[in-house]
């Protein structure tokens, strides 16, 4: 009798095992799909992020170009512009001193620009122009998206 107690238990711990052991390979499975769509929406964000950086610069150097012909009258529009700093650009600017790269060649580039483009040590003048007003590079994502709403407002808010 206790012979087949002993087996009926070992049958019962065995029908847990392939339960616990079917449950462990559906929570891998779905670790490794999360872990595919949150790479993809990483892509997303990081494809995004260098779109809109693109279309910033694109913007920047043609605000430069009008600021040449039409004055300093665009100046408050570059500052906006050239404001919205991300990241990794805070990252880049602060290790490469030789100012090599492209991301600086652009920067030094505009800092020829009637004096309105990016300082080297990366402070940026607000739109007002006041030398005691300095934006701060962000260092995460949702910080640079509120600051980016936070300046779209700023700029309506100066029409």
């Amino acid at each position: 009798v206790e012979y087949e107690g002993l087996k009926h238990e070992i049958k019962v711990l065995e029908e847990e095992t392939v339960l616990l052991n079917s449950q462990l390979e559906d929570a891998l499975r779905l670790k490794d799909i999360s872990e595919g769509q949150l790479e993809e929406a990483l892509d997303a964000l990081k494809s995004e992020r260098e779109q809109k950086n693109n279309l910033r610069k694109e913007l920047a150097h043609h605000l430069s170009l009008t600021d040449s012909v039409y004055g300093a009258s665009t100046h408050l529009a570059i500052s906006a512009v050239e404001g919205l700093k991300f990241a990794e650009e805070a990252a880049t600017n602060g290790t490469s001193a030789s100012g090599s790269s492209p991301n600086n060649e652009d920067r030094n580039r505009c800092n020829e620009c009637n004096g309105h483009g990016p300082k080297m040590n990366g402070e940026y003048l607000r739109s007002g122009g006041r030398k005691g007003e300095v934006l701060h590079p962000v260092s995460d994502l949702f910080s640079e998206l509120n600051l980016s709403e936070i300046q779209k407002l700023k700029q309506q808010l100066l029409q």
